[in-house]
């Protein structure tokens, strides 16, 4: 190829403007080369599976049967020993998850985090941002809604909820 015989010609008479540029046009030209060869491939590959894929050909069972094969577990290296059984992995699979996501007994409050963390929020502010709200603050959110605003997930708008509040009120503030 014409990126080899620049280069052969750089390795063996040395470097100069004009070898380095021929490199650099050739090395381009065989970038573009490959990009296009990807293309190609993607689109033959795009091409079979819209031809074959979606039929129940063998060509079908074989992609599921590779796409199978691909997100199976078939070993799994426990320590220095290697698990090659379906039911060991299985259990081995459920052991560890089990253990990472069960709490430990063990664990020791040492007040580090309370002693690292600093306290942000007074026990006081804690109570009010905790508290329920009152009816008053209840009915005061609801009246500076908009009312043309989009439903929320319950399907009713702010309008529905302002003209309709003294039927709805004592089940909203509830």
């Amino acid at each position: 190829s014409a990126l080899d015989a620049v280069q052969l010609e750089i390795s063996n008479y040395g470097q100069t403007e004009d070898r380095l540029d021929r490199e650099t046009s050739a090395l381009n030209g065989y970038r573009d080369a490959l990009a296009l060869q990807d293309c190609l491939l993607r689109e033959k590959a795009r091409l079979r599976w819209l031809q074959d894929g979606d039929r129940n050909t063998s060509f079908l069972h074989n992609m599921i049967k590779l796409r199978q094969l691909k997100n199976s577990i078939t070993s799994l290296r426990v320590g220095q020993q290697l698990l090659h059984d379906h039911g060991l992995i299985a259990d081995h699979a459920v052991q560890h998850f089990s253990s990472s996501f069960t709490r430990d007994c063990n664990i020791v409050n040492t007040g580090l985090v309370e002693r690292l963390i600093p306290h942000l929020v007074t026990d006081g502010e804690n109570q009010l941002l905790t508290a329920l709200p009152s009816a008053e603050e209840v009915k005061s959110t609801v009246f500076s809604m908009d009312g043309s605003s989009a439903p929320g997930p319950d399907g009713f708008g702010g309008c529905f909820f302002q003209f309709c509040w003294d039927v709805i009120s004592t089940d909203v503030i509830s």
